[in-house]
């Protein structure tokens, strides 16, 4: 089921509650009446839910990308240094020998 769909449900759960006539509700239809709005809590908490997942992937996926861009200037970084390090050695084996 996807966000569409249970949109969907959520909205036609709130037309039958929004269309049902409460001061008429007895018995077996109380139940149902008390049903629904059971159900349409848990949907709404369902769709919160999935809302902070969202979000919590959106922040890790940034937080994935951020390092990765680090990695790579720290490679840069350590190729850059490695190269002067062996410009180094090669200057000082001229020199002395």
């Amino acid at each position: 089921m996807d966000l569409l769909d249970t949109i969907t449900i959520k909205n036609q759960l709130e037309i039958l509650i929004l269309s049902t006539d409460k001061k008429g509700l007895k018995g077996k239809r109380k139940e149902n009446y008390e049903t629904l709005l059971e159900v349409l809590k848990t949907l709404n908490n369902f769709m919160l839910h999935f809302e902070n997942l969202g979000q919590e992937l959106k922040q890790q996926r940034n937080d994935n990308n951020s390092m990765f861009l680090e990695n790579g200037r720290l490679k840069n970084k350590i190729n850059y240094l490695t190269k002067e390090i062996e410009d180094l050695k090669n200057e000082l084996k001229e020199q002395f020998w």
